[in-house]
Parts: structure tokens; sequence; C-alpha cells
């Protein structure tokens, strides 16, 4: 049988696999950030007008999920966009596996990113860390081909999807610095180096004069994104430290076998890749709020250079090697666990193909929506989730102890309040509980609903 018949598909069969473990079981329930997300895709497709964080939430996903919600307007099509991109991850890290060194290590990053646990559960989510990862990845792409075969529209393709990839997230603007030691190394013209800014100007002209006439400043979204999650969560060896709750151990090997086998056949994309990592590590390491999620963006260039790691050490033929690849295979199916049982919840062998759990903050929703009245809801928590579930009116409150001194000012119109009893917030339920303005209607879950009547009306 033809070699590339086999690889195509294997690649196909990988791909297949990847997109059912990602996309099921499907969600009819969603959090704080996804609900962001899915609201301003209604903004933009339907006009809703109750709440959004434009200000300082990156656009792309939500232009995406409105753009699917012209061929079906259902909360689903946004899940079935975020698998498909994830998918597309693993296509990408098999072209460029392919394009800096062979067939073997793209098939093997590819295998990596599809198969990685945390990156499931990551695409799984209507969130911007993986598709603002997968966008850079087809950036960089074009980028090597582009450089490779001297193409300027290539290069224009490179920039235009670096614009996506930051419009996606804004933290992917550090990674213009990968561009610049890929441009440097390469020692790129600066003739190509200017199709490279068309590319992203098309994209970033447009929203950063929307930002200039929507919100004063064309810099605005980017410094209060930053702002938002300023929180010290963390410390400087944070990432360092729990690296293999994001990367599993068998894929961080190859970072041994790479340094054992590969010293004496680096390039100049070796290069690129180590600056790649050690350019966003150090910045997310000084950056105060810390997530394990935040280091994905160093996906790529980490799981390259494991599989040329892999791939060099099996091109050994010696009987050692053959005992290690059998440890690995060994390793490889006990990590894969998790995810097997992922694939069987998704072929519908343990439940069903949708999700049908409700949160509590969505059964609140519901409880307003059957009220039928239209007031303004106040919330210190998950506020999002009830903008996008109740179509009302949102007025975020502060909830530290200045509460108290801004009140009534802070509260002018009638509405409800919504106080988690669990969430140590303020004001408190003793304090609600004694003032005249405040109703008590229902409670669902430890959350409880209090109708609002400002001093004035009463």
């Amino acid at each position: 049988m033809d070699k590339k018949i086999v690889i195509y598909f294997f690649l196909t069969l990988m791909l297949m696999i990847n997109f059912m473990m990602i996309l099921w079981p499907l969600q009819t329930s969603h959090w704080w950030d996804e609900t962001v997300y899915l609201q301003h895709a209604e903004v933009i497709f339907s006009g809703k007008t109750n709440y959004d964080e434009f200000e300082f939430r990156p656009p792309m996903l939500s232009i995406l999920l409105a753009s699917g919600f012209l061929f079906k307007h259902h909360v689903f099509t946004a899940s079935v966009i975020v698998a498909l991109l994830g998918v597309l991850g693993t296509f990408f890290m098999y072209l460029i596996g392919k394009e800096i060194s062979d067939e073997k290590v793209g098939l093997l990053s590819a295998l990596f990113f599809g198969f990685t646990p945390f990156i499931i559960r990551s695409a799984h989510s209507i969130m911007t860390d993986i598709p603002s990862l997968v966008f850079f990845a087809i950036a960089f792409y074009f980028l090597l081909r582009a450089s490779k075969r001297d193409n300027s529209k290539l290069y224009f393709l490179s920039g235009f999807f670096l614009a996506v990839a930051i419009l996606t997230r804004f933290t992917q603007l550090i990674l213009i610095s990968v561009f610049i030691v890929y441009i440097w190394v390469n020692k790129i013209p600066l003739k190509k180096v200017k199709w490279i800014v068309a590319g992203s100007a098309l994209l970033m002209i447009p929203y950063l004069v929307w930002a200039q006439v929507k919100v004063g400043f064309f810099l605005t979204p980017f410094i209060k994104a930053n702002r938002v999650v300023s929180d010290q969560v963390g410390n400087m060896w944070f990432y360092v430290m729990n690296i293999t709750k994001v990367y599993p151990l068998v894929m961080l090997s190859g970072l041994l076998f790479y340094v054992g086998m590969m010293y004496k056949k680096r390039s100049k994309i070796d290069g690129v890749l180590m600056a790649w990592i050690l350019i966003f590590v150090v910045y997310i390491s000084l950056t105060p709020h810390k997530e394990w999620r935040y280091i994905l963006p160093i996906t790529v260039p980490l799981f390259l250079i494991c599989a040329r790691g892999y791939v060099s050490f099996l091109e050994r033929k010696s009987l050692i090697v053959k005992g290690v690849v059998l440890g690995v295979l060994l390793l490889i199916g006990f990590s894969a666990l998790p995810n097997l049982e992922k694939l069987k919840q998704g072929l519908g062998i343990n439940q069903n193909f949708i999700n049908t759990y409700v949160s509590p903050a969505e059964e609140v929703s519901a409880y307003l929506k059957g009220l039928n009245e239209s007031k303004g809801i106040y919330a210190n928590h998950e506020w999002p989730v009830y903008g996008y579930y109740t179509d009302q009116e949102i007025y975020q409150i502060y909830s530290g102890k200045e509460f108290y001194e801004w009140f009534p000012n802070n509260m002018k119109n009638p509405g409800f309040f919504i106080l988690y009893k669990e969430v140590d917030k303020h004001p408190t339920q003793a304090w609600l509980d004694s003032k005249k303005e405040f109703k008590r209607r229902s409670e669902i879950k430890g959350i409880v609903i209090y109708e609002y009547t400002p001093a004035t009306i009463i």
C-alpha cells in the first residue's frame, strides 16, 4: 500500500477521534467566561444590549460563534465550532512538524496535541485558550512556508492569522516576539516583512478604530484585559512546578531524548522554538495571576521539540530502543485512560451525547425569566451568566466593604439582587435582611433572590 495513503488514513482517523473526544458530551449549561463569549455572539448576531464586556474582551471567538449562528442559531453550534478549532490545531501541528522536519515528527506532534487530556478539556470549553493557540499555530505555519518559498501571499496570510490570534486572546501579543526572532534568525528582508505587517493591519486597524470610537482610546481593551486578572495567584515558579499537570510526563520525556540525540543536528528553527518557550514562560511567570491554562501558548514548540526527540531516538535500531519504545507505549496507554473513558462517554457507551446538567445560576435565571418582570439584575458574582440566560439588564456591583459606603448611590434602579450564601462577598445576608429596600423572593441551591426597591420609591 502507498505510504502516503497510510499516513493520510491514520491522520484522518486521528482527527475524527479527536473531534469526538473534544465535542462530546455536548453541554447545555455554561459557566462564567463561556457565557461572556456566548453573550457577545448574541450581541453580534441578535443585537442583545443587556450586557457585554467588549471593552476588555477580545472579539474574534464571538464573531466566529455568531457566524456559525447563521447556519444554526443554537448553543450546540458554539460547541461544534470550538471542537472544530481544536481539531484544526491537531492538523496544523502535523503540518508544522512535517514542514520543519518530516512526516514522522508531524504525526507524533499531532498525536501529542490531539490526545493530551488537558488540551482536550480546554478545547471542550467555549473559551479563547485553544482557539488563540490554533490561530497562532496557523500563522507560524504560513511564516515557515513563506520563508522557504519566498512567497509574499504566504507572508500576508501569516500576518493575517497573527492578528486573528491576537484578537482571539490579547496575551498572544507577546508572541509577536516569536515572529521577530524568526525574521531575525532567517534574515527575512524588510520588503517581505511589510507583507506580514499588511496582513495584520487588515484586521487590527479596524479593531483599533472601533476601540478608539467606542471606548475612547484604542489601547483601552488591552490595558483593561491585563488589569482584570491582576490579583496575586501563584509564585514565580508556579508553571515550572505544575507543568506536568498540563503536559503528561510521557510527552515531556521527549525533551531528554532531544537533548541527548539532537545536540549535533540543531538548526535555526530549534533556536526559534526554544526562544518561543523561554519568552512566554518568563512573561507569564512575571504576571501576578496564574492558572495552568495560561501556559498553553508554549504547546506548539514544546510538542515539536518532544516529537523530534522521540523520532530521533527511535531511529536508532537497537534492543535498548525497542525496550524504551515498549515502556513509552505502556505509559501512553496509561496516561490515555481518562481520554478513553471520555471517548466512551462521547460514543454514548456510558451516557447520553448531551450533558443535561443545569447549573444553580441557570436555575435562578429560569426562575427570574418565569416572573415575567422586566427589571434589572444586581449581581456581584457570576453576572455574565445572568446576562446570557435572562436577557435582563445587568448591574455589576462592587463586592468589597466599600459597598456600604456607596449604597444606595450604586443601586438607583429597581431590580433583583442575587446573593450567593457560600461566597464571601458584600453585602452580607444579614445586612440585606435588615434593609426594608430588599424583599426576599426565593432561594435556589444556596442562591438567594431579593427584590430591590429604592427607598425613594418605597
